[in-house]
């Protein structure tokens, strides 16, 4: 009886210690995945405002009736009105600047490096030549609403490191701007100027560049996945080493680029300019290209499975090689072209005019050819 009772009594340990640590584990998933508890900046940030301008030494400015080039580096303005200002080449470096109000303040020439911007009322406000390296406008992740930028003027600007993660600057202007390591994720920069700009490491993950100018820029080797480039003029751009898996390219001009081997899932191509691009080997089945341009491209063995080229004009297109299972060629001309080894299944030759197209190691058994003109074709292997 006595080691029947040892043996519950152990086993009821044995489930308490268990529980305690089940808890425990379940406790630490909750915290991991739990909502994003928003954070005041001045938490996180080390103030020392100048005792000469503070000096009750509440890290506030005793007059703000100022303008010019004031030194309010390491300070709180937190919350603060500071809008219709004069404030050209103030040092505001370290600064927390959380909720301030600067709208229409004139901040050319001023030092915002390392400051704190979240949800501050930028609307108007004049940032021509000033520096905001490393300075962080994004509250994203805190889920605050993202700065509006539009319009704004950050001609000169240093922006080197500076988190513009999620927010709106679209139409700014960034004549002579450092972009170098910027943070563009999510952001919106249509209509934007960037022609001749340095953005090594600066990431463009899902930025949003509808109608921006990116000649002279180097994207090789940039990481575009999901970024929005409808309408942008990418014409014998290097893409070598670019990754543009889900981005959008309705609209692109892609004339001449070399796209050859790369990732497509999921980039929208619809309406683009692909003439003369080399897209060998590229998966494109059932893409919409309702549109898209593809004379002189060059599509060896691509996989172009389920893809409706409706009316299309391929004159010039290299189709050598190609997967068109159940493609749609309807009113496609494809007399006189190297159909060499492509693959046929699925589509609707009846009619077809074929004459001296090269139909070398094509498949075309079954094929319903009631009406298809073959005079001149090379059915060598067929």
């Amino acid at each position: 009886m006595m080691q029947r009772h040892s043996i519950i009594l152990i086993s009821g340990a044995l489930g308490l210690v268990f529980l305690v640590a089940f808890g425990l584990f379940t406790s630490t998933v909750d915290l991991e995945y739990s909502e994003p508890v928003e954070v005041e900046p001045i938490e996180t940030m080390e103030l020392n405002c100048n005792t000469e301008i503070d000096k009750d030494g509440d890290n506030v400015p005793d007059n703000l009736d100022v303008k010019g080039p004031i030194d309010w580096s390491h300070c709180n303005l937190e919350g603060l009105n500071l809008s219709n200002l004069e404030l050209s080449g103030a040092i505001l470096s370290n600064s927390n600047l959380y909720r301030v109000n600067f709208y229409n303040t004139n901040l050319s020439g001023a030092n915002l490096s390392h400051s704190i911007l979240y949800k501050a009322n930028v609307s108007n406000t004049n940032f021509k030549y000033a520096n905001l390296s490393y300075a962080k406008l994004s509250g994203e992740h805190l889920g605050h609403s993202p700065a509006v930028l539009t319009g704004t003027i950050l001609t000169g600007a240093d922006l080197s490191y500076a988190d513009f993660n999620h927010e709106i600057l679209t139409d700014a202007i960034l004549t002579d701007v450092i972009v170098r390591h910027t943070n563009f994720h999510h952001a919106n920069l249509s209509g934007v100027d960037l022609s001749g700009k340095d953005l090594t490491g600066t990431d463009l993950t899902k930025t949003n560049l509808t109608n921006a100018n990116l000649a002279g820029v180097n994207l090789s080797g940039k990481n575009l996945i999901e970024a929005i480039l409808v309408d942008v003029d990418l014409s014998g751009k290097d893409l070598s080493g670019t990754i543009l898996t889900g981005a959008d390219l309705s609209g692109a001009n892609l004339d001449n680029v070399d796209l050859s081997g790369k990732d497509l899932s999921g980039t929208m191509l619809r309406g683009a300019d692909l003439t003369n691009a080399n897209l060998t080997g590229v998966d494109l089945s059932n893409k919409d290209l309702i549109g898209t341009i593809l004379t002189g491209a060059d599509l060896t063995n691509a996989n172009l499975v389920g893809v409706v080229f409706l009316l299309k004009d391929l004159t010039g297109t290299i189709l050598t090689g190609a997967d068109l299972t159940n493609a749609n060629l309807a009113g496609v001309n494809l007399s006189g072209k190297d159909l060499t080894e492509t693959i046929l299944v699925g589509v609707d030759l009846s009619g077809k005019d074929l004459t001296e197209t090269i139909l070398v190691g094509v498949d075309l058994s079954g094929k319903d050819l009631s009406g298809t003109i073959l005079t001149g074709a090379d059915l060598s292997g067929a």
